[in-house]
């Protein structure tokens, strides 16, 4: 099982460390399918997804933030 916590604190981690997006999409997805009511992480992992261009992330993300109310009506 993904605890959520330690996935997100990787993620940040492996940012401030200069590793590759790939690798912090890759955690932030498994994070968001742990736990898919967060919508803090639903928005990270959105912000995340866009700027490295991983569209099914950006999607994902997309979906549990619209589901729990925090997406963006524009």
């Amino acid at each position: 099982m993904v605890d959520t916590l330690t996935e997100c604190l990787c993620t940040r981690a492996a940012g401030e460390r200069g590793h590759g997006a790939p690798a912090r999409g890759q955690r932030l997805c498994r994070a968001l399918a742990a736990d898919s009511d967060n919508a803090a992480l639903a928005i990270r992992s959105f912000r995340q997804a866009v700027a490295a261009g991983d569209m099914p992330l950006a999607l994902k993300a997309a979906w549990v933030m619209d589901q729990t109310g925090v997406l963006p009506r524009n």
